[in-house]
């Protein structure tokens, strides 16, 4: 256990390092993929597979709503808000049609609709970046190092589209919010993705949502944080606060053996955002991140059926 924490945890760093320095040198923002980081505490670094879908479903699922997401901003000119709960309400049903519940491909869609994106080189870095995760998963399994599943897809029930409903009644509201006093983060596409996996009663971390909210807003924190201090403020690359960032997520989640990928999501974002945004960014997250958790703890009972996706 130690020597594959130890092997992952490089591979992370490395895989950050790969693609934010490839950003940096081609003056190419839009390669940096923010859940990428979620993607390896997912499929890495956690003791399991945090998502019960095959590699092949990951990458695909990835490629086809990272793609949706820049159609959505470049050949529909609809309000934000609009366009925001299209692309949630569409890729939410596509996770319960594909029968799996990777719930990040959420994020992958929204995040160019949040920020605008109209660039191709977002969806093919991302496909990429899946692709590179998923192989990787592949030789860790043939290597021993990570245990093997076998993939049974899920099928849609009226309890699965009936949950979709309302999580997007939910994120409705809280996005009409956020929008209405220009704190955009407040829903910031990982937080969705906390939404949605919270909304599930077999969700692990619904036994501790204290927890689990101050590990994801203190991620936020710290990716902020790295931002401004060694980018901002020192000047560094933004690759070392990259990588800075991702070291503490990965040493926080380890030390905690609570492993949220979302919370890795939202420390790479900071690299993204303006640097005049970045110091409410982490109050965004801490109040978006408490409203996602407390709807699903209402809404989703114990006692329902699973029909979260």
């Amino acid at each position: 256990m130690k020597q594959r924490r130890i092997i992952t945890g490089i591979m992370t760093l490395v895989l950050v390092a790969a693609m934010v320095g490839m950003a940096e040198l081609l003056a190419e923002p839009e390669i940096i993929f923010p859940e990428i980081a979620a993607l390896a505490v997912g499929a890495w670094v956690a003791p399991r597979c945090l998502w019960r879908t095959s590699r092949l479903r990951l990458v695909l699922l990835i490629a086809l709503f990272s793609l949706l997401g820049v159609c959505i901003v470049r050949y529909l000119p609809l309000p934000l808000y609009v366009q925001l709960l299209l692309a949630f309400a569409a890729v939410s049903a596509g996770l319960i049609l594909s029968g799996t519940t990777f719930a990040p491909v959420i994020s992958a869609m929204v995040l160019p609709v949040l920020l605008g994106t109209t660039s191709g080189v977002y969806p093919l870095a991302a496909t990429i970046l899946a692709a590179l995760v998923a192989a990787a998963q592949g030789l860790l399994e043939r290597r021993g190092l990570y245990p093997r599943s076998d993939f049974i897809p899920l099928h849609p029930t009226g309890g699965s589209w009936l949950a979709l409903l309302k999580r997007l009644l939910v994120a409705a509201g809280i996005v009409a919010a956020a929008l209405a006093v220009d704190w955009r983060f407040c829903v910031a596409p990982p937080l969705l993705v906390v939404l949605t996996e919270f909304s599930s009663p077999q969700c692990p971390a619904r036994r501790f949502p204290l927890k689990a909210w101050l590990l994801i807003s203190g991620c936020a924190l710290a990716g902020a944080a790295c931002r401004l201090l060694l980018s901002v403020a020192l000047g560094m690359p933004l690759t070392i606060a990259a990588v800075a960032a991702t070291a503490i997520v990965l040493l926080v989640q380890q030390r905690l053996e609570t492993y949220l990928p979302p919370a890795g999501a939202l420390a790479i974002l900071p690299m993204l955002i303006p640097a005049a945004e970045l110091w409410l960014y982490p109050l965004e997250i801490l109040i978006g991140c408490a409203l996602m958790i407390a709807a699903a703890l209402l809404l989703f009972r114990e006692d329902q059926a699973s029909g979260s996706a």
